[in-house]
């Protein structure tokens, strides 16, 4: 009996090695399979960092439109003026991150005109201002093709852009603040102390006689260029 219970035992387990031989056997195979070939795979490398660099100029030019993604009426130059004769008015944070989404979806679409390239479904962008930060998540599935082989790519991407866009927002809604408090009194001091407060270039210029443009600028650089929040009071 004893006999027989060792050689059920041993039959059990030849089985149990001989289904791990056959799954590795498979996944492995698969693995290789699924490696993707260097031409499609430059070709994504390429794809991602065109998606960083249009993340990074959406970033730019909501900052330099005062957190709108296109020009307002009654805008000077393109600078969205917050308060005039007639509204005091900036956007809400939640409104900027709409904003910045929708140029990151439009912008990404320069990344896609090539002929190996295919969109494989809607591409969309969600953005987090925080005080440090710009906390991005993409979705752009594509089919890039080579030959007579192609590939599928639709993972999420998330990117972290280190410019105080939220901290930026804080100044800015500040200076407005006071300016809607006292319409009749220009605070020369008050782009100095704000900077000193969260650390940032703060200028103003004098557009014309009760018109004030501020810059709240980033003293870190990124990528060479200076990131700032742009806006006017009157």
């Amino acid at each position: 009996m004893g006999n027989k219970n060792a050689q059920v035992t041993l039959f059990v387990l030849l089985a149990i090695v001989v289904v791990f031989i056959i799954g590795s056997f498979f996944y492995f195979r698969q693995q290789v399979s699924m490696k993707i070939p260097l031409d499609i795979q430059k070709d994504y490398d390429f794809l991602n960092n065109c998606f960083e660099n249009m993340v990074y100029e959406s970033v730019y030019d909501i900052g330099q439109m005062g957190g709108y993604g296109v020009a307002q009426d009654g805008s000077i130059m393109g600078i969205s003026v917050y308060i005039n004769n007639t509204y005091q008015f900036m956007p809400s944070l939640q409104d900027v991150e709409g904003y910045l989404s929708d140029s990151i979806e439009q912008n990404i679409e320069f990344c896609l005109n090539l002929s190996k390239i295919r969109a494989a479904g809607e591409k969309k962008a969600n953005c987090r201002i925080l005080e440090q930060q710009i906390n991005v998540e993409l979705w752009v599935p594509i089919i890039i093709q080579e030959g007579e082989t192609s590939y599928l790519f639709k993972d999420p991407k998330s990117l972290v852009i280190p410019v105080r866009m939220g901290d930026m927002y804080k100044s800015a809604t500040k200076l407005f603040q006071g300016r809607k408090e006292n319409p009749n009194y220009i605070c020369l001091t008050c782009p100095l102390n704000i900077g000193e407060e969260y650390g940032f270039f703060v200028n103003s210029l004098e557009y014309e006689p009760g018109t004030l443009i501020y810059s709240i600028a980033q003293i870190e650089e990124i990528n060479n260029k200076t990131y700032e929040w742009v806006f006017a009071l009157k």
